[in-house]
């Protein structure tokens, strides 16, 4: 990984939201969304985060933008503590780190024009551009995004799902960040136009150095995108690896079972590669298991995994995985097979 400080770091980030019961709403307890998550995103690195649905990964990025208040935990972006900024310096950090969302109607103003949805950066921002060049740099971010400077007069309902994602992504760039979050940007795309989309988001990283934190559950996009994928099952970060060594030999159970679930093309050329059946739901948040979070639908589970919580590990090839069988396997002296291939899996689905 590279040497050179991070854009993004976060330590022991931890998110709780509370219980409010009774006609006075009172609060009646709390439930952590994240615990103790911890990752670095060094200039133009891609970090993925992966995991199902509730599993706090958009959590994380409201947090990062400030939308969302940390209960504990540090976040630094570029040398300035994010979670105990005031609001001005918020809103400062935030000319240098945009956010591209999902749904990419719901998140553009049907009210406005496309000139004026990237423009509206330079009101809140004033200096990047001189107000009598608006219009000559709207037409340079539409045609950056593969749209049209006669585009910057409609409104977002006359285009496409793709044309408003790549409008939203103008947007963002407006400000010119240094880090952009693209929290599920291409799940709502159809195939072909997730990979326009991803190209597009990829030509940008290599022209302008920006630094990306992509959250997907599509992990065939993440191979495409990731440099780093970061697992989160249950709030917690259970496995962080390198993409070609995460794909290559992913080592904590439930990154197997996640990709065990990818379909296959040709399924009858890779005979070796079954699903993971996983037993059960993913538990409540509000009452996790002790111990390991997986172990309940972990076919690996000792009885210590259910009193004593793994922790995040540092592995060789520049690994981290919250495992105790994974950890057991890689200590000095272990002849237990670390390889995802060799090591025992449960009764797998034709």
């Amino acid at each position: 990984m590279s040497e050179q400080e991070p854009v993004l770091s976060v330590r022991d980030l931890r998110i709780s939201f509370p219980v409010r019961c009774g006609p006075l709403r009172r609060i009646v307890g709390h439930v952590d969304g994240v615990s103790n998550v911890s990752f670095d995103i060094r200039p133009g690195q891609t970090l993925a985060l992966v995991g199902e649905s509730g599993s706090g990964k958009s959590t994380v990025a409201r947090t990062l933008v400030g939308l969302e208040k940390p209960s504990a935990g540090v976040i630094t972006f570029r040398g300035r503590d994010v979670a105990r900024a005031s609001k001005r310096e918020i809103r400062q950090m935030r000319r240098e780190m945009q956010m591209v969302f999902q749904d990419p109607f719901g998140s553009l103003n049907p009210r406005k024009t496309v000139a004026d949805i990237i423009s509206e950066g330079w009101f809140v921002h004033p200096g990047i551009v001189a107000r009598n060049q608006w219009a000559s740099e709207v037409d340079k971010l539409l045609l950056k995004v593969g749209l049209s400077e006669h585009h910057a007069k409609r409104f977002p309902h006359q285009f496409s799902g793709g044309q408003r994602q790549r409008i939203a992504i103008a947007r963002a760039l407006a400000t010119r960040p240094r880090f952009i979050i693209c929290d599920e940007s291409v799940a709502a795309l159809d195939v072909s136009v997730q990979a326009q989309i991803i190209n597009l988001l990829q030509d940008l990283q290599r022209e302008l150095g920006l630094s990306y934190l992509f959250i997907a559950h599509d992990l065939s996009v993440v191979r495409q995108m990731a440099d780093v994928v970061a697992v989160m099952y249950l709030g917690r970060i259970v496995e962080m690896a390198p993409q070609t060594q995460f794909f290559d030999n992913p080592l904590h159970p439930y990154s197997r079972a996640l990709l065990s679930a990818v379909p296959l093309i040709e399924p009858w050329r890779h005979p070796e590669k079954r699903k993971i059946v996983l037993n059960g739901d993913p538990p409540s948040p509000r009452h996790p298991p002790r111990g390991c979070t997986f172990h309940s639908r972990c076919w690996q589970a000792e009885t210590r995994c259910q009193d004593q919580v793994p922790a995040l590990r540092a592995l060789p090839e520049d690994c981290l995985c919250a495992c105790h069988v994974v950890a057991d396997a890689f200590a000095p002296g272990s002849n237990t097979p670390v390889n995802c291939r060799t090591v025992n899996e449960p009764t797998r689905a034709p």
